[in-house]
């Protein structure tokens, strides 16, 4: 193969990577979530349960969940170990439990991405992280912090 075919091959696949994440940002991949909207109720799910600080189980990287508004956005703090600015952090109900997404933009951060789910049986956050910088995905797990 030719470096210009390998080369074009590269960048369609990190292309289809992008758009597919940018369309996963408003929860499509979770069948079953509702939207909320702002005279939404937050059901038989209650987010206070998942409101505190959460690590990574792989360590060292920490998230703190703060007040879930009932327009579906909330205030998530992550560090690792300093402060990492997260500039979008939204949740959604579905149908089976709570769904949150929060995209990180800082130095080494540009929109990197965690898109969880609560998993009420077993008290953890668990889903996906896109590494931007490398365009990498892994399945991840946050435990509470005691």
């Amino acid at each position: 193969m030719s470096y210009y075919y390998l080369n074009l091959r590269s960048k369609l696949i990190t292309g289809i990577l992008l758009v597919s994440l940018t369309v996963g940002l408003s929860f499509p991949e979770f069948a079953g979530t509702q939207p909320v909207g702002k005279n939404a109720t937050v059901g038989s799910y209650n987010t206070n349960l998942l409101l505190g600080v959460w690590e990574r189980s792989d360590g060292g990287y920490v998230l703190e969940l703060k007040d879930f508004k009932k327009n579906g956005t909330l205030t998530a703090v992550y560090y690792n170990p300093k402060s990492i600015n997260v500039s979008r952090s939204q949740w959604q109900q579905g149908s089976d439990a709570v769904y949150i997404l929060l995209e990180l933009r800082d130095v080494n951060y540009p929109g990197s991405t965690y898109t969880l789910r609560y998993d009420a049986g077993t008290d953890r956050l668990v889903g996906k992280y896109f590494q931007a910088m490398d365009k990498i995905i892994y399945d991840i797990e946050f435990l509470r912090k005691k």
